[in-house]
């Protein structure tokens, strides 16, 4: 394939990629007016949340299994499909029932695009495959950004956030037709495998105790990263008595922060290592959650740890998702997707323990929590890629069973 083509699938894939950040992040500032339309309250309708990763789950597992067959160009069509029409219904929804079963719809199409997004650009760029990530999932934060901006202008506007929604299905319906076009451009083949490295197929993929671990790293990854985003808001105004429009600047800057990681890795990607920068950025995220830990009620150095950590965790999940697809060639769309279904797992489980904690328990131990989350993935990090060389690291059999 030729590099304008690549350069081109590239730029859909963004474009997909920001419209789902618009979408995700625009969903909370919408959660009033959905639960306004189903006549319920804001807590029940907080289930849409569920059901989306609940459909992300179901369909990061199933797209591994098809994507060797449809290749990642189909897979990613239908999951912007999915994740469109999901979408529109959800605003058009007038019962409890009907949201969650759009919800469920539209975390098809969720997981379905960050499954075949990723992996399809790991292929295309596997020389870069770090850089080309984390370019992506930095489109992912812009529409992160860009959707509570497009939420608070429609409310201002018009009284209501829906045509945030609304925008995010034209730039998704914008993207379908390019992906129609590229069917000329065949999916690349999968990477060649290194010599000495067993090709893990079938049942033997799933019995490797290195792909389990990353896929771990991942659960704990997602969970802690919705949790931050999730809590931090609620974690300043109780710890540093802070009014909720100040506390949620506090969030800005963690997303801020987050974008600005993948950014600067995408740069960095092109002259590390791909196990040394995820392995620098934990350890970086460890410190971070530490000063969070310590210095519960602290203003100013909370939001200073907020924002080192969500820096630090930029890179993690992109930078993860290449090195899986290196190390499984063979089998790149099962491998990553029982990665990205561990993910789901972990976005479902996490957050809302986080919330548990700080509802019983309190600022510092949820500050705690964080900090041990992060302890795991640094301890997995440098287990897993510490005394291996980058070549060890992505030929992986990672000292199977």
């Amino acid at each position: 394939m030729s590099a304008s083509s690549k350069r081109l699938i590239l730029a859909i894939t963004c474009l997909v990629f920001f419209a789902l950040g618009v979408m995700t992040a625009a969903l909370g500032p919408n959660l009033p007016g959905l639960a306004d339309n189903a006549a319920s309250t804001l807590e029940a309708v907080g289930s849409v949340y569920t059901g989306m990763f609940l459909g992300a789950l179901v369909a990061q597992l199933a797209a591994g299994q098809v994507t060797g067959r449809l290749g990642q160009r189909r897979v990613l069509l239908w999951g912007c499909l999915l994740l469109a029409a999901g979408t529109l219904l959800l605003t058009l929804g007038r019962s409890l029932g009907l949201l969650f079963v759009f919800a469920v719809l539209a975390g098809l199409g969720h997981g379905a695009v960050d499954l075949a997004g990723n992996v399809w650009i790991a292929q295309l760029f596997q020389a870069r495959g770090v850089s080309a990530l984390n370019l992506l999932n930095f489109f992912f934060g812009l529409g992160g950004f860009a959707g509570p901006a497009a939420a608070g202008l429609a409310l201002g506007w018009w009284g209501t956030a829906l045509p945030a929604l609304w925008l995010s299905v034209a730039l998704v319906l914008l993207a379908a037709p390019a992906l129609v076009l590229a069917r000329g451009r065949a999916d690349p083949a999968a990477p060649a495998v290194h010599p000495g490295q067993r090709p893990a197929a079938g049942a033997g993929l799933y019995a490797s105790l290195g792909l389990w671990a990353m896929s771990f790293l991942i659960l704990v990854y997602v969970g802690t990263e919705n949790g931050m985003g999730g809590w931090t808001t609620t974690f300043m105004q109780r710890s540093a008595q802070l009014s909720p429009e100040r506390a949620a600047l506090a969030t800005s800057v963690f997303w801020l922060a987050l974008t600005a990681g993948r950014m600067t890795s995408t740069a960095l990607g092109l002259r590390v290592s791909s196990h040394k920068l995820l392995v620098g950025h934990l350890l970086g995220a460890l410190a971070g959650a530490a000063v969070l830990w310590l210095s519960v009620g602290n203003t100013l150095l909370s939001i200073l740890a907020v924002g080192i950590i969500g820096f630090c965790f930029g890179p993690t999940y992109p930078t993860m998702m290449a090195i899986i697809t290196r190390a499984f060639p063979a089998e790149a769309g099962k491998a990553a997707g029982l990665a990205a279904a561990m993910g789901s797992v972990g976005g479902m489980l996490l957050p809302w323990l986080q919330g548990v904690i700080l509802e019983r328990l309190g600022t510092a131990p949820s500050a705690l929590f964080t900090c041990c989350m992060t302890v795991i993935m640094a301890g997995i990090a440098l287990a897993l890629f510490g005394r291996l060389g980058p070549r060890r690291v992505t030929a992986v059999r990672l000292e199977e069973s």
